[in-house]
């Protein structure tokens, strides 16, 4: 694996907390989005996956689409990115200061919420726009171990790998460090009229992209308390940080 030899400038597609708590949370979905935010959500809904009701409330947080969904034994809170093909002007928060910004955003959690869990998750989804695969494949390279990609004839690349660790705030606990790396396609459509067959495929980008998955061990059956939860989480986020910008490391 080569260092980059320059900060790459991720563009965050999604940050996402995921807490399993080991009663259900107390209070309406919409109520603790406001407690979370000081402000209210823009959509409240209950929807259904089987029997099991999934609670919703969504709004707008700095720009962005802020998500928090009740479902059966799991908390997520999920903060969007820009839409893919955005205006650059738009997109004014940068990787590191909007990981900042949710950082900040699940303290204010850990602090409001006394919920005690089982397990605590961190999930970041990143990209980086690129003109051909080949300059996706020489992005990815260099977070990679080398010969990953060594021959020039490559298609349908994708590397997945978990590089834990032990946890330093919570001796003992594992921390898994699930990443993936791929280059993919978005493709925007414009619709005419009211039939959505009449769509036509319009600006389609090609995405040097990293996706990482930080958590605590499954295993680990021990409640993890707020003040807890606050400093895994906040190591959960110097290890994307870190995955960021070094890549796949041990």
């Amino acid at each position: 694996m080569s260092s980059p030899t320059t900060t790459i400038p991720w563009q965050t597609e999604q940050l996402r907390l995921t807490l399993f708590p080991l009663q259900p949370p107390s209070g309406s979905v919409g109520e603790r989005w406001r407690l979370l935010t000081g402000l209210s959500p823009q959509t409240e809904i209950t929807q259904r996956q089987g029997d099991i009701p999934v609670y919703i409330a969504e709004g707008i947080l700095n720009n962005s689409p802020l998500r928090l969904v009740f479902g059966r034994g799991r908390v997520d809170l999920l903060w969007e990115g820009p839409p893919p093909f955005s205006d650059p002007s738009e997109i004014t928060l940068d990787w590191p200061k909007k990981l900042h910004n949710f950082r900040n955003l699940a303290e204010t959690w850990f602090t409001t919420f006394s919920d005690s869990v089982q397990r605590i998750a961190l999930g970041v989804i990143l990209r980086n726009p690129v003109s051909t695969l080949s300059e996706g494949y020489q992005l990815l390279q260099s977070f990679l171990p080398g010969g990953c990609l060594g021959s020039e004839n490559v298609t349908d690349f994708l590397y997945r790998v978990n590089r834990p660790r032990e946890a330093q705030s919570y001796p003992g606990l594992r921390l898994n460090r699930l990443s993936e790396w791929s280059v993919v396609t978005t493709i925007g459509y414009i619709v005419r009229g009211v039939n959505p067959s009449s769509a036509l495929a319009q600006n389609e980008q090609l995405w040097a992209q990293a996706s990482f998955d930080l958590n605590t061990d499954a295993n680990h059956t021990k409640p993890l308390e707020p003040q807890a939860q606050k400093a895994i989480f906040s190591e959960l986020v110097d290890l994307a940080q870190e995955l960021a910008i070094k890549g796949v490391t041990p």
